[in-house]
């Protein structure tokens, strides 16, 4: 987004501008969520409305899908055909609707449970919502699959691309009861859950800070974690595998659709990539007795 209002997508080869928004002043962009496919953006504005434009048609075409209804979270399917959005109905009451990009149709209009964070699968055909409990819902009959409650309210939520695994990123707070901290971990962890059972995995990490964003490569093996004190980190979703750790802000996390590269936020000011490549042993050395 820019200081008059406006937004753009641009190129990371040479920095070049494959879509921009003009100013709006009174009614700036806040925030957007690219396409897995990079070839649809989302823009909220700060009035609550939201816009879905193709970065494929010309830069005065009308968008591809407009609402007026303040959404307050929106999520692309993983195959790039759908647009999951949370918003309240006019009696407050939460709901989620699915909207397939190619028609702007409205394919589903559920209710949801209360929450803060939410994802989809790779298709939408299922949505987690997570709060101070985590819950997956059916898309195509609106059932919910099943739910459990959290040790701590959530803060960001993934769904691995494969669709094995859902990464759940937890507060903490002192029990108001209490001049102790009552909680179960120490730190702030990011739990990996089965999302077909519920079941917990594993820890995959505690964090010192709060995290921000979460966000799996496309073969759902590793995590990368932004927190909000300028933390971020990388592993190996194994409860044995890897971790590495550096600076960087919560304002961008997002890998390439090939995994190689990894889009970060050195600072809040800045956007950067990241080249990765997996740790590897070169050769097992046993000390002798």
């Amino acid at each position: 987004t820019t200081a008059e209002g406006g937004c753009g997508v641009y190129s990371t080869a040479d920095h070049s501008a494959l879509w921009t928004l003009g100013a709006r002043t009174n009614d700036p962009a806040v925030r957007l969520r690219l396409s897995p496919g990079g070839d649809v953006v989302a823009v909220k504005f700060q009035n609550g409305r939201t816009e879905v434009h193709s970065l494929t048609a010309a830069s005065d075409a009308p968008p591809m899908w407009v609402s007026d209804v303040p959404f307050a979270l929106t999520q692309f399917s993983e195959d790039g055909r759908m647009l999951v959005c949370s918003h309240a109905d006019t009696h407050g009451a939460r709901r989620a609707s699915c909207i397939r990009l190619e028609t702007g149709a409205i394919e589903a209009n559920m209710p949801a449970p209360d929450h803060n964070v939410m994802t989809c699968d790779a298709t939408a055909s299922r949505v987690a919502f997570a709060s101070e409990v985590l819950s997956v819902t059916n898309v195509e009959d609106a059932r919910e699959l099943w739910s459990i409650p959290l040790p701590a309210p959530a803060s960001a939520i993934a769904w691995s691309p494969e669709g094995q695994r859902l990464a759940v990123a937890l507060t903490h707070r002192n029990n108001p009861e209490s001049q102790e901290e009552n909680r179960e971990f120490a730190d702030f962890p990011v739990l990996i859950f089965d999302p077909e059972t519920g079941r917990q995995l594993s820890t995959f990490a505690e964090l010192p800070s709060n995290a921000a964003r979460l966000t799996f490569d496309p073969t759902g093996e590793t995590l990368a974690v932004a927190t909000w004190h300028g933390g971020l980190l990388w592993g190996s979703v194994q409860p044995d595998g890897f971790r590495l750790r550096m600076e960087g802000a919560q304002r961008a996390l997002r890998f390439s659709q090939n995994g190689t590269k990894l889009a970060f936020s050195p600072s809040p000011d800045e956007l950067g990539l990241l080249e990765l490549v997996l740790p590897a042993i070169r050769q097992a050395w046993t000390p002798q007795a």
